[in-house]
């Protein structure tokens, strides 16, 4: 069993779960100084600490004999790192019944087909816009899978940032496609004073701001958030928010949604179509910061899959810009290498109910009054969500506790930390952690007292997460046989408010390996036992009954995680493989962790092998960890301002917008068929069909490239 000094995926490199903010773009991340101390307190206990924010290649080579080849046919490892097969392998039984888009999870070049599902485009009566489902949907229910309009790669662990998407855009100018810019005219825009500050952009696990300062109002520790935001009551009477630009161009409603091309009941231009130029300047940065979406990594297990480095990314959805914010979000999002976005079900919908997702990044596990200003920065207006209603009836003395461990979590518990780990005082350490689960536990006396229970009891103290996280760190680090309890605590927390992020489906992978280990521990405990009463029979029964239990909540719980991620995965097939991915993407960071704790800041860029069994299968991993460039550094891997080539470049594949089923034509509602295995060069260049229309360039998709191309030539003609 790992153990580390975060929950895996929580690590302190920035915010984090699906976030729109540009601190909030990656894995939900503890507040910055109780994670550094945190980390500190893991590398004097002689634990890993979290890898720091480095460029890095990561190079797995599955055993030929028991894998089944994973090495060419010459032996050579492809230029990303991962062996790639000799032969394609024969389809599997469970393959069969597949849909097609989920083969995007495993086959490296893949292009899932455009998928919409049972949702559609709506005005409201306030004239803003959503995505709403027309029918009953079941939780894990697919409902989007899309290529990105625009989409900007960046280092590992590292996401772009808004000022590098837009530099890269805006060193094409003309060059950009006509569609591209008359789509992103449609788009949300940030309030003036929120795009100002160089934050926004979107965030899926969000994962760290990449390449620009963030927004205050999108840092964990609140900071100029927590000073600036209002009391719910009072920011209830601000004025309804203007209609979004989305909104308020009705021509958006001529545009099909399943390929964002004109519909085919219209041959040439509305009267209102916007420009074919990219929009100015400011306006630009505006677009970028409401509608684009981030995270620092690709998914990890698909990329394992793919043969892919997991890169951090910027992109943009129009399927995500009209999605509205929630604090407790009904969907959840992957985007795979290439830029497809797959966005299922968090929960079941009814008819009519609009899908939401987080757009404020790692603030979405802070106090209220943290997230309405976050909110408010990015929208101009308040949330009012079902979490947030509730949260503000709470009584005074539960919110005010709420803040309270807000507060104590950057303030005197990461100087108590931080002060703990440099003595190496294990004493000191156990006081805290005695002191920090009182006051945790507290909070869930205060809201059980208050009327509270079940999920709506666990996205009320999600507000205090980074308490909860702290405490359950603590645990590992001075209880000699940790309690899954608290880690079970922090799971709940994130399926109520980021249901199917990284950071819900790789705490629900640890909690489900520890489980796991506390039952074997148990059994082996009983089979070593050379003298045994029948009372000391019963103490064990009972303790293995309970492990048991709790092993078994402990796989639903993971189970259920991947599941809203991944949609209906064959259970005996795909998922098994997805869990080995991120068992291995884990231990690469891992890997990683302790590599740099060995060599410290000059850590050696010398690849490092661990050996690994996974699922009866050996595997060899290969660590090596680089200082990243002055480019990567400022820009979020060098996308910004036209720079040399590499992860950070931008890249254009456009693809013509006729190839999708019509509405009345053959095929699957919803699907654009003709797609499949990407050759060199796939759709690149191919412009759609008929003179006038307004996105006659087609969706732009993520192309490959050479590794010494420029982004100049990367934009299709």
């Amino acid at each position: 069993m790992r153990r580390c000094c975060q929950l895996p995926g929580l690590r302190a490199s920035g915010s984090s779960t699906g976030s729109w903010a540009a601190a909030g773009r990656g894995r939900l991340a503890a507040p910055p100084r109780a994670a550094a101390a945190a980390a500190a307190a893991a590398s004097a206990s002689g634990l890993a600490p979290p890898p720091p924010r480095r460029s890095a290649a990561l190079r797995v080579e599955c055993a030929k004999q028991a894998s089944g080849g994973r090495r060419s046919a010459r032996g050579a490892s492809t230029r990303k790192g991962f062996a790639k097969p000799a032969a394609k392998a024969l389809e599997e039984a469970w393959e069969a019944d597949l849909p097609p888009f989920y083969k995007a999870y495993y086959r490296a070049g893949f292009k899932p087909p455009r998928y919409l599902g049972p949702i559609e485009l709506r005005k409201n009566p306030d004239g803003t816009v959503d995505l709403a489902t027309i029918e009953d949907v079941i939780v894990s229910q697919l409902l989007v899978v899309a290529p990105a309009l625009v989409f900007l790669e960046g280092a590992f662990g590292s996401a772009p940032g808004v000022e590098a998407l837009h530099a890269a855009l805006a060193a094409r100018g003309a060059g950009a496609p006509a569609g591209v810019a008359r789509v992103l005219h449609l788009l949300p825009r940030a309030p003036a004073e929120a795009a100002g500050d160089g934050g926004g952009g979107g965030g899926g696990e969000g994962g760290g701001g990449g390449g620009g300062e963030a927004p205050a109002v999108s840092r964990m520790d609140g900071g100029a958030a927590a000073d600036a935001a209002e009391r719910p009551d009072q920011q209830q009477q601000l004025p309804p928010q203007a209609p979004s630009p989305l909104a308020a161009a009705n021509d958006i409603f001529d545009l099909d949604p399943r390929s964002w091309s004109l519909r085919a009941d219209t041959r040439q231009l509305p009267p209102s179509a916007p420009p074919p130029d990219l929009p100015a300047g400011d306006d630009l940065i505006s677009i970028l910061s409401a509608s684009s979406y981030s995270e620092e990594h690709l998914d990890p297990a698909a990329s394992q899959l793919r043969h892919e480095l997991p890169v951090g990314f910027i992109g943009v959805w129009p399927e995500l810009a009209a999605m509205h914010h929630s604090c407790a979000p009904n969907t959840a999002v992957a985007v795979l290498g290439g830029g497809h976005a797959f966005v299922h079900a968090a929960r079941d919908l009814a008819p009519g109910e609009a899908l939401t997702t987080n757009k404020i990044g790692g603030a979405i596990l802070a106090p209220l009054e943290v997230r309405q200003a976050a909110v408010r920065a990015l929208t101009g207006r308040p949330c009012g969500c079902d979490r947030c209603g509730r949260e503000a009836a709470l009584p005074e003395s539960a919110r005010g506790l709420l803040a309270a461990l807000q507060g104590r979590v950057e303030g005197e518990w990461a100087a108590a930390l931080e002060a703990a780990a440099a003595g190496g005082d294990e004493g000191a350490l156990a006081a805290l952690w005695e002191d920090v689960t009182l006051d945790v536990d507290a909070l869930t006396d205060a809201l059980s007292e208050a009327g509270a229970s079940g999920a709506d009891a666990d996205a009320l103290a999600a507000g205090a997460y980074g308490a909860a996280e702290l405490a359950w760190t603590l645990e590992e680090l001075t209880q000699p046989l940790p309690s899954p309890a608290r880690l079970a605590a922090a799971v709940r927390m994130l399926r109520a408010v980021a249901p199917g992020s990284e950071s819900h489906i790789a705490a629900a992978l640890q909690l489900n390996e520890l489980s796991s280990a506390r039952v074997a521990d148990l059994l082996r405990g009983q089979a070593a036992r050379r003298q045994r009463t029948s009372a000391a029979e019963r103490r064990l029964l009972a303790k293995a009954v309970k492990a048991n239990e709790d092993a078994e909540s402990a796989l639903v719980a993971f189970y259920e995680a991947m599941y809203i991620r991944y949609g209906f995965i064959p259970e005996e097939g795909l998922l098994p493989q997805l869990q080995s991915g991120l068992q291995m993407f884990y231990a690469g960071l891992d890997q990683m962790a302790t590599a740099s704790a060995a060599g410290g800041a000059a850590a050696s860029d010398a690849p490092r092998e661990r050996d690994l069994v996974v699922d009866g299968i050996p595997v060899t991993l290969v660590d090596r960890v680089g200082l990243p460039t002055q480019g990567q550094q400022q820009g979020g891997g060098g996308g910004g301002g036209g720079s040399g080539g590499g992860r950070g470049a931008l890249r254009f594949e456009v693809v013509a917008a006729d190839g999708g089923a019509d509405a009345d034509g053959g095929g699957e509602p919803g699907i654009d068929e003709g797609e499949g295995e990407a050759g060199d060069g796939a759709g690149a260049g191919a412009l759609a069909g008929g003179e006038g229309s307004l996105h006659e360039d087609g969706p732009l998709l993520l192309g490959e490239e050479a590794e010494d191309a420029s982004p100049e030539a990367l934009l299709a003609p």
